[in-house]
């Protein structure tokens, strides 16, 4: 079994339980662990892999929270930071009556991250997942972000990414957003963007062409995602559209993350050199991964909702 790294942010999802309130008539709010990287990392030990959490969180009662909950499902958190300077990150998300954010972001220490590589070289590590839209803000993170993703292709690492873009933090900077995006495209060997982000990086609504513009980009393997469509699935001119179950939508939080996990999970569990991985198995897995998406939806919050293994196995999905 693989060990897979998840890098960049972790925070704390206050969510307004007011539901089709937007965050200006909000009133009551939960405490949920939340931030993608933080999400994939423990959607991948839900489902059999071993990851490894690095991000920042703050010296404070939110930042310990945080911790234990990380620990709680397994991921191994030696390499996490917590900082005396900086609070924990928050975000505020508000759900409407169709399960979408109104969402505000409050960033604290995840901004602060510095990768440790002599660390990283001495673990038996051969899956790298980028997946933090909050990196292309700047900071000490954007910085990590560059110098593992350079070890990685040096190191000849299984790369992944997610772009995760939020429009909130990232609209008036969506030139930095795809600038950036592309530097990494060109060095996935597994990509995961939503219909949105595809269109955003690609200039392009035909997600079938999109997806080819993305393999021409360099990305060996895209996968589209599509929501209760299921996922495109695409290499090099060769396209499959991977169904999935419709079901009824409570919360989104999550589902792109569960989405991911799972798929990540079940390379890791297999592969340890993306040159073995080959388009049928990775058809099969965004199939699996697809019912991990469906289920997470039907829950409040991420991390809780982010089903196992064997629930995943057992298709114990409402429709």
């Amino acid at each position: 079994m693989s060990k897979v790294l998840c890098l960049g942010e972790l925070l704390i999802d206050f969510i307004c339980t007011d539901k089709g309130k937007s965050m200006i008539d909000s009133i009551n709010f939960i405490k949920k662990p939340g931030g993608a990287p933080a999400n994939v990392a423990v959607a991948i030990n839900k489902m059999g892999a071993q990851s490894y959490f690095l991000g920042s969180v703050g010296k404070d009662p939110f930042g310990s929270f945080l911790r234990k909950t990380m620990e709680g499902y397994g991921v191994n958190c030696s390499m996490m930071s917590t900082l005396d300077y900086l609070s924990t990150t928050f975000a505020f998300v508000s759900l409407m009556e169709n399960g979408e954010r109104d969402f505000y972001f409050a960033r604290g220490a995840d901004i602060d991250y510095e990768v440790d590589l002599e660390w990283i070289a001495k673990e038996d590590v051969n899956l790298v997942h980028f997946g933090s839209a909050t990196a292309f803000l700047g900071g000490k993170l954007l910085d990590s972000y560059y110098l593992l993703l350079n070890f990685s292709i040096k190191n000849n690492k299984i790369i992944s990414f997610d772009p995760n873009y939020r429009p909130m933090l990232l609209g008036s900077k969506k030139n930095i957003f795809i600038e950036n995006c592309l530097k990494f495209i060109k060095h996935s060997h597994i990509l995961k963007v939503s219909s949105e982000e595809a269109e955003i990086i690609t200039g392009t609504s035909n997600m079938e062409n999109a997806a080819q513009m993305l393999n021409k980009f360099g990305a060996k393997f895209v996968m589209v995602t599509l929501g209760s469509e299921g996922a495109l699935l695409s290499e090099n001119g060769q396209i499959k559209l991977v169904k999935s179950k419709p079901v009824t939508m409570l919360d989104a939080t999550g589902a792109g993350d569960a989405f991911i996990g799972c798929v990540l999970a079940q390379v890791a569990n297999k592969y340890t050199s993306h040159s073995e991985i080959c388009f049928d198995d990775l058809a099969n897995f965004v199939s699996i991964a697809n019912i991990a998406g469906a289920m997470t939806v039907q829950k409040y919050g991420a991390l809780e909702a982010i089903p196992f293994w064997e629930d995943i196995i057992n298709k114990e999905i409402k429709v």
